[in-house]
């Protein structure tokens, strides 16, 4: 049983990765982006999607060519760690059980606990 989430993993690093190229001055495009990897558009796209799972090579290869060092585009380990919070959630007590929501259902959960 794997402790690492790869869906999240891919979803992250293929966030950064369009991150990265959008913030390029100016912008890199997804095809020039493919063309110099020797790869087709589409799968830069499906890799930016978290829907292609690049191999370690390729990874190395999209950080060149975006300036980047390799650990600057990775996610930090502890966003795709199962049982971990993502960006954008909070760790919340209810009961005895600890779970993980969105920061607005956190709120929420908070305002029924202090009228409970």
């Amino acid at each position: 049983m794997s402790v690492i989430d790869m869906q999240r993993l891919y979803e992250l690093l293929g966030k950064r990765i369009s991150e990265a190229r959008n913030a390029l001055d100016p912008p890199m495009s997804q095809a020039e982006l493919a063309e110099r990897l020797r790869l087709e558009r589409t799968s830069i796209t499906n890799i930016e999607r978290g829907t292609q799972r690049p191999p370690l090579h390729v990874i190395y290869e999209i950080s060149y060519a975006l300036g980047m060092k390799l650990h600057e585009l990775l996610p930090d380990p502890t966003l795709v760690t199962k049982g971990m919070p993502r960006e954008d959630e909070l760790r919340v007590t209810v009961g005895s059980k600890t779970i993980f929501v969105s920061s607005k259902t956190a709120k929420t959960i908070e305002k029924l606990k202090k009228g409970a």
